[in-house]
């Protein structure tokens, strides 16, 4: 390690010592503290590492892990997936998505007051509602970002499917994100901020043989809460979905879970928990519906076998209410996430 004089250097440690031991980047506080500590010399580099391992925040890390692997292997499909990389990664996630939602937040007010959310009304709706997923989302970014080891110099690109608000919250939270669209209509009102667009319905192309972004590809895509409106069979449409992705870049799914608790009380009850289409509705409005929901398993195996390497998955709480949080088992969970890397 550097001299006590190199400021630089002792912010370095500290990063690669959260990374090490916490699984995140380490936060201005302290990141500034620590540093500080590391060059006056009332700190070693072994007390820091000791310090951040006995911490409260590693156990509960640790914990997490133990839970995640135990959750998920009394499936006995999830078996198959199921390694302590995997989720060691699942428990980095969870454990860093309360940090980005108030910068999601700020980011819509951001976007408020500029005038650019007039544009849609339902906005305003639809954020209140997804907010905690939308913080999900940029964590996963966040980390996918490192997991990809890209150069200093050369951005991260992504390509969302399906929102345009998605797109400008991820833009003002990740100002230097090379973000594209694809979605069913174009968004004129993001033109300024996407590098491109590419008008797209899942519905009606043919996924065993179309390429979404001919010429483009990406170091992740998002695909979140699309799955469910969709009549398509899920091992052609990941295929399809990652002719997109750079080798050893990221497909991020999230979808609801067929298997929580609200379901399965309904299952109990001799009910099926799938809607009938509303009587109301008309061919158009398909996507407001859930044609047909999944398990974990099935979402995994889908991705398996249209090549791509499950990455790590985790059942999520972002549609849990407050007081139902901590109180279920896992694989209740209302949301799923499963990130795949494509490898060849």
């Amino acid at each position: 390690m550097a001299s006590s004089d190199d400021p630089s250097e002792h912010e370095a440690f500290v990063q690669a010592a959260y990374r090490a031991v916490l699984h995140r980047d380490a936060d201005e506080k302290g990141l500034a503290h620590f540093a500080k500590q590391l060059a006056v010399a009332r700190l070693t580099p072994t007390k820091l590492l000791n310090t951040l391992l006995e911490s409260a925040e590693r156990r509960r890390l640790t914990e997490r892990t133990r839970q995640a692997i135990g959750d998920v292997a009394r499936v006995g499909a999830m078996r198959d997936f199921v390694t302590p990389v995997s989720a060691a990664r699942a428990a980095q996630l969870r454990s860093g998505t309360t940090q980005y939602q108030n910068a999601v937040d700020d980011a819509y007010k951001a976007l408020e007051a500029r005038g650019r959310l007039k544009i849609n009304p339902t906005f305003e709706e639809y954020y209140r509602f997804h907010r905690r997923r939308f913080a999900e989302n940029c964590n996963a970014i966040a980390w996918m970002r490192t997991e990809r080891r890209k150069p200093s110099d050369e951005a991260f690109s992504l390509l969302e499917i399906g929102s345009g608000l998605t797109v400008m919250l991820y833009k003002e939270v990740f100002p230097d994100l090379a973000v594209g669209s694809a979605d069913l209509f174009p968004n004129s009102f993001i033109e300024d901020i996407v590098f491109g667009q590419w008008q797209i319905d899942l519905q009606e192309v043919d996924t065993r043989t179309h390429y979404m972004t001919p010429d483009v590809q990406f170091d992740a895509l998002t695909f979140c809460e699309v799955l469910e409106h969709l009549v398509v069979n899920p091992v052609n449409l990941f295929k399809m979905l990652s002719r997109s992705v750079k080798i050893g870049g990221f497909l991020y799914v999230t979808t609801p879970n067929f298997f929580a608790k609200h379901n399965r009380d309904k299952i109990s009850q001799h009910r099926n928990p799938q809607h009938i289409f509303p009587e109301r509705f008309g061919p158009a409005d398909r996507f407001h519906y859930h044609i047909r929901e999944y398990t974990l398993p099935e979402v995994l195996e889908a991705m398996q076998e249209a090549g791509l390497q499950v990455y790590t998955f985790y059942y999520s709480e972002c549609w849990e209410k407050p007081e139902n949080i901590g109180q279920r088992n896992d694989d209740q969970l209302q949301n799923i996430v499963a990130i795949a890397q494509r490898t060849f």
